[in-house]
């Protein structure tokens, strides 16, 4: 009797080490697979963060090349000796590009430069109307001097405000190169 205990103790023994072989080659060939599809998931994250971030700088630097010209144009119609309709046509029509570009680019911004900029570009409407009705149809050959008389202040500040604009777009996309910060 003594001899089958012992004999069922030690098949026991071998049966359970086999088991449990088994369930460790199970579990490694598991581990091996969870592993692999991590690794995966791990590069699609990395690439999808990578285009998202490429996205981002490039809807930045759209932003500030339409605000540049825009601030360059704004500053030639404060230096205009008399206002013509192909100058003002010029700048509206910049204004609207400029608009349409950070419609299509402001989800890339910073909630408050975004909001700055909406607030802006809002704020313009009203300008663009004034500074284009202040100029003489092309029929009235009445010789006048048009300026930007009563918008010319307004005008400044708009510029400023692009430099402004132009400075928080620059650090911003230097943040997302990791290049420190301008003054």
């Amino acid at each position: 009797m003594m001899l089958f205990t012992g004999l069922g103790a030690w098949l026991g023994k071998l049966w359970a080490g086999r088991i449990l072989q088994n369930q460790i080659g199970a579990q490694q060939a598991e581990l091996v697979k969870l592993k692999s599809e991590l690794g995966c998931l791990s590069k699609e994250h990395e690439i999808t963060f990578t285009k998202l971030h490429e996205k981002r700088a490039e809807g930045i630097r759209e932003i500030h090349a339409h605000l540049l010209r825009l601030r360059n144009s704004s500053r030639q119609l404060l230096a205009a000796e008399k206002l013509t309709h192909p100058l003002v046509d010029s700048i509206i029509a910049l204004i609207k590009e400029s608009k349409k570009s950070f419609d299509d680019n402001c989800l890339y911004l910073e909630e408050d430069l975004y909001r700055k900029i909406e607030n802006f570009f809002w704020d313009t409407v009203d300008l663009q109307e004034q500074i284009a009705s202040s100029i003489p149809d092309a029929s009235d050959t009445t010789p006048q001097k048009t300026d930007l008389g009563k918008n010319r202040n307004d005008l400044e500040k708009r510029v400023e405000q692009l430099e402004t604009f132009l400075k928080e777009l620059q650090n911003q996309f230097r943040n997302l190169l990791g290049v420190p910060k301008s003054a």
